[in-house]
């Protein structure tokens, strides 16, 4: 299990992307029961919406920073994913809430929260760059393989 979740990393953007994917749709799915209890039948379209929002965002952050998976920009591909990341849910919220109606009353912002927290880790995880294997020379010590 270890060695399949921290081999991620160095998968390709689809590969990345649909576990970016599978992890929202495991929330939901964790999620929606909840949500019909508290909000009805409006509640898992809510957390629905919320969890798209999120996963919108995570997505186009995830793109936006696979040129800079290298171990020396991954700063500049934080920073522009996080343009994306909070942005689109942050706007979303907000227009939500101004709005008002059948998904604020259904709890709305509270589901966002819950997505966003997911869809940061997943997503900052899988924009890492991919770990550097260590390798022994004849001598013993440890070199860095390329």
């Amino acid at each position: 299990m270890e060695m399949w979740f921290s081999n991620l990393r160095s998968r390709g953007l689809v590969t990345r992307a649909t576990v970016l994917v599978l992890a929202v749709a495991v929330v939901y799915l964790l999620v929606a029961p909840g949500a019909w209890c508290f909000g009805g039948p409006v509640g898992p379209v809510s957390a629905a919406v919320a969890g798209l929002c999120c996963l919108a965002g995570a997505m186009l952050a995830l793109i936006s920073g696979e040129p800079f998976r290298t171990t020396e920009r991954a700063l500049h591909g934080m920073l522009l994913g996080m343009a994306f990341r909070m942005g689109i849910p942050l706007g979303v919220g907000l227009a939500v809430y101004l709005h008002g109606g059948a998904l604020v009353q259904a709890g709305f912002i509270y589901y966002l929260l819950v997505f966003f927290e997911i869809t940061l880790l997943v997503e900052v995880y899988l924009s890492l760059p991919p770990l550097q294997r260590r390798e022994r020379n004849e001598s013993g010590a440890r070199k860095t393989a390329l």
